[in-house]
């Protein structure tokens, strides 16, 4: 018999009509009923929208932007650019086909990253 973790278990309503029930497993044990529920590694929240999301990815690549250049002293941008291709884009790339992005702000979230990047490597890089 498959036995299935309360803890891991919630609930998503989506919808405006929707009434949100609340679901119990078991005898006793309610189903929490998040805003936001990440799955496959995607946040999708109650109305479907990828802010959230958005937010989460932006967050998680200015960290590892910030992490290359600190970890790398040189003014070399070719090196610099291939560690941003490899450690950072793919964060910002992960599942895109899944949220694509059709909110404007969304995408200048998403393009911050890059812009900011760009611009601490061609101040700090000698000509």
């Amino acid at each position: 018999q498959l036995q299935i973790s309360a803890n891991k278990c919630s609930v998503l309503h989506i919808g405006n009509k929707n009434q949100n029930t609340k679901y119990k497993l078991g005898r006793n044990h309610l189903i929490d009923d998040p805003h936001s529920v990440k799955d496959l590694g995607v946040l999708i929240s109650n109305d479907l929208s990828t802010r959230a999301h958005c937010n989460s990815i932006a967050k998680k690549a200015l960290r590892v932007v910030n992490l290359i250049l600190r970890s790398f002293s040189s003014g070399n941008i070719e090196l610099l650019t291939r560690a941003y291709k490899t450690f950072a884009r793919p964060i910002l790339e992960c599942s895109s086909s899944v949220w694509n992005l059709h909110c404007i702000s969304d995408i200048n979230t998403i393009e911050q990253v890059q812009k900011y990047f760009t611009r601490r490597v061609l101040y700090y890089t000698p000509l």
